[in-house]
């Protein structure tokens, strides 16, 4: 049987190194947004993150290490996220109870080629967090 995901370690452990790396600099970045934003934390699926003194999560990122991809939720209350680099892919499924929000694909190499740059993904975490507080 299948052990439950309960740290961010967990969630990271078997992933490829420029992954890892990824998900570490995006991190320190998403924290260093505001000092609104809280410590991320693990669920059974993903890690998750959200302003300080609230249950509302702005984020939720979902390693996927057979795709090497993050998958980030992004929580979009009363606004639409100015989207210039079309990296919206679609919009979380209602099954969610979400409520509005938004799902963004990251790979790694699209970094590498410079389809995007990590300003760009950080540019919508921003506005997330914004329509969050």
């Amino acid at each position: 049987m299948k052990q439950p995901l309960n740290t961010i370690e967990d969630h990271l452990d078997g992933a490829m190194p420029e992954l890892i790396s990824t998900y570490r600099e995006i991190n320190s970045r998403v924290l260093a947004i505001s000092k609104e934003v809280g410590e991320p934390y693990a669920t059974g699926a993903s890690i998750c993150y959200r302003t300080k003194g609230s249950d509302v999560r702005f984020i939720e990122l979902h390693v996927q290490k057979k795709r090497n991809i993050l998958r980030f939720f992004l929580r979009t209350i009363k606004i639409k996220l100015n989207d210039p680099k079309h990296l919206i892919k679609e919009a979380v499924p209602d099954n969610h109870k979400w409520g509005a929000g938004v799902i963004i694909w990251l790979d790694p190499t699209d970094l590498q080629k410079k389809k995007f740059s990590l300003d760009d993904i950080l540019d919508l975490i921003k506005q997330s967090f914004n329509s969050c507080k």
